[in-house]
């Protein structure tokens, strides 16, 4: 399965429908193996399986949150997009964010890393 490693800029979110601007400027989500760090917040990542990500917060604004989440890279590794239940609900079954559901739907450019293959 192809993990997440690298740095990566995040370019376009939508939640609930809407699409978000603010905060997405300056932000880099830098992954390595099991640990993300993204702003102030920090944690651990959990594969699943393929195309599952469970993302655990340990430090920051989500300690003690899992977020479920379907994950897709595109097969150059240029793009990383993410999908969950920003209120820790289920994962979602496709890439969409409609309005009501609490789902974040966001896509990140990389930032110059190269893909991790494991499995």
């Amino acid at each position: 399965m192809k993990k997440v490693d690298g740095q990566w800029r995040p370019v376009k979110a939508v939640l609930n429908g809407q699409t978000i601007t603010t905060n997405l400027n300056g932000q880099i989500m830098e992954n390595s193996g099991a640990q993300y760090k993204f702003g102030l917040d920090a944690g651990m990542l959990h594969y699943g399986a393929p195309g599952e990500l469970d993302i655990i917060g340990v430090d920051g604004p989500n300690q003690g949150k899992t977020f479920k989440a379907l994950y897709a890279i595109s097969p150059d590794f240029s793009e990383m997009t993410l999908c969950y239940n920003v209120d820790g609900g289920d994962r979602p079954t496709v890439f969409l964010s409609p309005k009501g559901k609490g789902l974040l739907l966001i896509t990140y450019a990389n930032n110059g890393l190269k893909s991790s293959n494991s499995g």
